[in-house]
């Protein structure tokens, strides 16, 4: 809101990567469109919407340590 001036955090849920029993992602993209982008400067911050991509990360190899 207001360009993230009134922002709070936001935590990533990641249902495919906590199913995989990965715990962590290793790439998040935010993506805004033209439009969007436009709708945000004529609501002067108030509104803007964008779409969250991300991937998870790689399991780690398990080790056979002695």
């Amino acid at each position: 809101m207001f360009w993230g001036l009134i922002n709070s955090p936001q935590v990533i849920q990641t249902p495919v990567c906590d199913s995989l029993h990965v715990l962590g992602v290793s790439e998040v993209r935010i993506k805004v469109g033209f439009g969007n982008a436009l709708l945000t400067v004529f609501t002067l911050g108030i509104y803007c919407p964008a779409t969250v991509y991300w991937k998870c990360s790689k399991p780690c190899p398990i080790t056979d340590s002695l």
